[in-house]
């Protein structure tokens, strides 16, 4: 799994070259605002965090009810090498880009494209609670999301999307991300009369 990359306060000025910086008080009312909020998917933009740590790229989700964001950042051949979440409480600035750039469409596009891989509701139920299991037996405080049924929230400073491979998991925090992708990998096969040799480590 790719570094996080971290982008210092100091250097985050010159990126932020034909954006508009919303200040605290502003992101405040934005993350309050369903529709200011929603407004942010898929744009260009630098969130900072408590301690001066940037995260540059674009807003690929929102989490309405934490109001986390997840940054998707791009290499050079346009290709996702990164999804940092930033947790909505350690949000304190953003800068956010006029309009819709051609990396937030490219970001949107590629996501799509992933959604349509076929899987039925049937097999990702049963994903979600074979992992639910194999979490909670390692002493994991999981549950799932009650407004979507589907994501896996862990103490409140993680969460697993579906299809529940390493791919989608979603830490701040290092050590937990590691302990947790490191459960993912090693989860069992399911048993054969709920879908036959499935694993979460793709």
């Amino acid at each position: 799994m790719p570094n996080t990359i971290i982008i210092m306060m100091s250097t985050s000025a010159q990126a932020v070259q034909n954006t508009v910086a919303t200040s605290e008080g502003e992101w405040k009312k934005i993350r309050d605002d369903p529709v200011q909020l929603e407004a942010l998917l898929f744009k260009e933009a630098i969130v900072r965090c408590e301690g001066n740590y940037c995260y540059m790229g674009v807003v690929q989700a929102i989490d309405p009810v934490s109001k986390s964001l997840i940054v998707a950042q791009l290499n050079g051949q346009k290709d996702i090498t990164n999804l940092v979440l930033c947790m909505g409480s350690s949000i304190e600035d953003v800068f956010v880009g006029e309009g819709t750039s051609k990396h937030g469409a490219l970001v949107q596009t590629l996501f799509k494209q992933q959604t349509k891989e076929e899987i039925s509701p049937t097999r990702l139920n049963a994903l979600r609670d074979h992992l639910l299991s194999h979490l909670r037996a390692h002493q994991l405080p999981v549950e799932i999301d009650l407004k979507d049924g589907e994501t896996l929230r862990i103490a409140q400073i993680a969460y697993i999307a579906p299809p529940y491979t390493v791919k989608e998991v979603y830490c701040q925090n290092e050590i937990v991300m590691e302990r947790i992708t490191k459960l993912v990998e090693e989860i069992p096969p399911m048993q054969a009369s709920t879908e036959t040799n499935i694993t979460l480590s793709s």
